[in-house]
């Protein structure tokens, strides 16, 4: 397998984006990174998923005030990730599982290329580990289908609703 990081690994899609950081997905922590994940469903037909690992790299500016600093952090991660991916892309190609991976910086401070690299190997090992332990639990990114309620329509069945036409 060639070590490169395609357009068609990078999370592109704000509905993903949206799901990923939305509450019940699992995280964790190997400085000076913190790693969001979710495991995704392959057939949704809003996403078209080309690559079983899907990555997102963010570097908030409140942390690193530079844009030098910034974007050598985010270098840093695409390198070590690019570098790292083999074993996990394997495995969730094996087991046809799509994972999204986003990685955010927690340190104030620009980190070493060693250091970056380390956490990135940790966060990949991790997720495999509970890959092979578990099987993981894969959401759908399709929005939830709300039924509109009778009740508000009996209720505007007049019109529309005017606060001062209201009777105390």
């Amino acid at each position: 397998m060639r070590e490169t990081f395609t357009k068609a690994e990078r999370i592109c899609s704000k509905l993903l984006i949206d799901k990923l950081f939305t509450g019940g997905n699992a995280s964790m922590a190997a400085f000076p990174l913190r790693a969001v994940y979710m495991f995704i469903d392959a057939e949704d037909e809003k996403l078209s998923l080309k690559s079983p690992i899907s990555v997102l790299i963010s570097v908030p500016k409140r942390k690193l005030h530079l844009a030098v600093d910034r974007n050598r952090l985010k270098r840093q991660v695409r390198e070590a990730y690019r570098r790292n991916k083999q074993s996990l892309y394997a495995l969730m190609e094996e087991k046809k599982l799509h994972l999204a991976i986003a990685f955010i910086c927690i340190s104030d401070q620009p980190a070493e290329t060693e250091q970056v690299t380390r956490a990135v190997k940790k966060v990949l090992r991790r997720i495999e580990e509970s890959v092979k332990k578990e099987e993981p639990v894969v959401r759908s990114i399709k929005e939830p289908e709300i039924e509109p309620s009778e009740t508000l329509e009996e209720d505007f069945s007049d019109g529309p609703y005017n606060p001062l036409l209201l009777e105390d």
